[in-house]
Order: structure tokens, then C-alpha cells, then sequence
């Protein structure tokens, strides 16, 4: 019997076409090679069977069998924060991701009515899809990886990115567990988008509309809440995933300066909001992330490596909020 390697894990994942499934429904779904996600080491899948234990009074100390519940699943995948890929602008794995589970809306334009496409993302207030997804463990050989299926995936996001590196998105998602089998992994090799990611440098910054923030790091951190609805006329005893709240938050680490260069303090007492903005990489295939309504709600002093920081917290009002690719 063939060893169980991480390195040999494989996530498959596309948007369903329904923000709700039912267990027969999913059980159906096709994945393909072309779904693939090539998420960063850390990403992980799996399941959650609920247990009720059933105690007694008969005489002594007794119990019966515990009774398994709910059969739900909880996914965490994170992605380098790579562009578009090929010539006519695929969108990334990572913007499937957050169209399919974090209720985001997506709009896709050829400049000019030509390629190379462009996409955008924005959050969206009705809820019209979520996620399935595979995950394999196991070798190639034939019946030789464990396989579980997710579906019904609703979550939230998490943008990070530190200077001179590349900027990362981790997504936490809850959803219905279906199945658990051995499967035969299929080949990816030909459906691998080899597009390399952009360190964060050479970036258009705003904070609050001032380009004047030297950045060392920032978040950007979606909290969206989300639940996975009871269904005991399933099989696994779940439902439906729903996005249930959104306060979109920002964080940043910069370099303090003198108060006639940068004041996070005054605009903070004042509830001042202007532009928040990051875009970095080369077009046509530059990411942006961008707010029109930043506050500031929080300054604290801080340093980094022996230089003196400002450590700032913010949110993102209306929110307001956008990531372009190629833009």
C-alpha cells in the first residue's frame, strides 16, 4: 500500500452553479483537471462529524453510544497572489475562489473589444453561488488517494503582503461534507498555470488618499461571517452556506514620520476617509486592490528594526471594495 505524501495532496475546486446544493446534487459534480488549485503548503480540508454523547441514570455510571450529527467540512486554501495567466488573461484560481465562496460579484472587459481580458471584483449584496471542492491525498496510482468532496463552501478572505515579497490570500471556508473514497488523482500536469506571482515592489500606494505612507506591510481582512444552515431532510444533515456579515478591515505597518508629512492621528480624530490603494506588478497583468471610503480607527507606535513605525488600523466603509486584474 502505496504512503500518504502532503506533497502528493491535490485541491480541486470550481464554483457551483447555485449558492445551495442538495447531497445527490453534489455527489454528481464533475471536477476536472482544468479546476485545479495550486494553493501554497498550509492549505488543508477536512471534515467535522458533530457527536452527541447520550448519558444516563440506570443504577450507576452509564452512557450509551454517542450518536454522530451533522457532517460539515472546513477548508482553508492559500494562494500566492499570481496574475492573470496567458495570453488571453485567464482569470487566476484564487479569483474563482473568491467569485464562488465569498459572494463577490465578477465583471470581465476586453479593452478596445480586443484580448487580453480584464477582471474585477467587488462584493456583492445577494448571495448567487458557493463552492465544491476535492481533495486528494494520496499517490497517482490508480485508486491510490483518499478523496473528500466539500461542497456548499461559503467564507471569508485575507489579503497579506510584506515588502519585497509576494502578496498572499488565504480563504476560511465552512461547508457541507459529501463523501470520502478512493479515487485515482487525475493528471494536472497539462492544466498547471505557470504564471509567476509579483513581489510588492514598484507599488502604487495610497493610504486615506495620501501617497506619502511608506509601507513595510499591510492586511486586508474581508471578516465575513458565515453559517452553514441545519437540513435534517439531508443525508449529512447540512444545508446551505450563507455569507451572514462583511466589515471589510485594513491594516498596515508603516515608517512613522513628522506630523507635517504624515498625521494618521488628526485623521483619525476628524474620521477622515479617502482612497485606499495597492497595485503592484506590470500591465496588462498588474493586480489592484483598491477603497474608496478608508478610515482610520486605530494608531499605535511600534518600530521595525530599531526604526521608529506606526502600526494603523482601518476599515473600509460602505465597503467599498474592489481587486482588479489587469487593469
Amino acid at each position: 500500500m502505496s504512503a500518504m505524501h502532503k506533497l502528493r495532496e491535490l485541491f480541486l475546486y470550481q464554483p457551483q452553479t447555485t449558492p445551495g446544493m442538495d447531497y445527490s446534487t453534489a455527489g454528481a459534480l464533475t471536477l476536472a483537471a482544468s479546476d485545479i488549485a495550486q494553493v501554497l503548503k498550509g492549505s488543508n480540508a477536512d471534515l467535522n462529524v458533530s457527536i452527541e454523547p447520550i448519558e444516563i441514570v440506570a443504577g450507576g455510571f452509564d452512557q450509551y453510544s454517542a450518536v454522530p450529527g451533522k457532517e460539515t467540512g472546513k477548508v482553508s486554501l492559500q494562494f500566492a497572489m499570481n496574475p492573470a495567466s496567458g495570453n488571453n488573461q485567464v482569470l487566476p484560481q484564487w479569483g474563482k475562489v473568491l467569485y464562488g465562496s465569498c459572494n463577490f460579484a465578477l465583471t470581465s472587459t476586453a479593452p478596445g473589444g480586443t484580448a487580453p481580458s480584464q477582471f474585477s471584483l467587488a462584493p456583492a449584496s445577494v448571495f448567487s453561488t458557493s463552492g465544491v471542492l476535492d481533495h486528494y491525498a494520496g499517490s497517482q496510482e490508480t485508486s491510490g488517494a483518499l478523496k473528500k468532496r466539500f461542497y456548499n463552501l461559503a467564507g471569508t478572505f485575507k489579503i497579506a503582503g510584506e515588502a519585497n515579497k509576494v502578496p498572499v490570500i488565504t480563504f476560511d471556508m465552512d461547508g457541507a461534507f459529501h463523501s470520502e473514497t478512493d479515487a485515482t488523482q487525475p493528471d494536472i500536469s497539462s492544466a498547471k498555470a505557470r504564471e509567476t506571482p509579483y513581489s510588492l515592489k514598484g507599488a502604487t500606494i495610497l493610504v486615506i488618499g495620501s501617497s506619502l505612507y511608506k509601507i513595510k506591510s499591510f492586511e486586508v481582512d474581508g471578516s465575513q461571517t458565515t453559517v452553514n444552515r441545519e437540513d435534517p431532510s439531508e443525508q449529512n444533515g447540512a444545508g446551505y452556506s450563507d455569507v451572514t456579515d462583511r466589515k471589510i478591515k485594513v491594516s498596515i505597518k508603516c515608517y512613522a514620520m513628522t506630523k507635517a508629512t504624515v498625521d494618521p492621528l488628526v485623521a483619525l480624530r476628524n474620521q477622515s476617509e479617502g482612497a485606499f490603494k495597492i497595485q503592484w506588478g506590470t500591465s496588462p497583468k498588474d493586480i489592484q486592490l483598491l477603497g474608496n471610503y478608508m478610515q482610520i480607527t486605530e494608531r499605535k507606535s511600534s518600530d521595525e528594526n530599531n526604526i521608529a513605525a506606526f502600526d494603523i488600523k482601518g476599515q473600509l466603509n460602505r465597503n467599498d471594495f474592489t481587486i482588479g486584474i489587469g487593469v
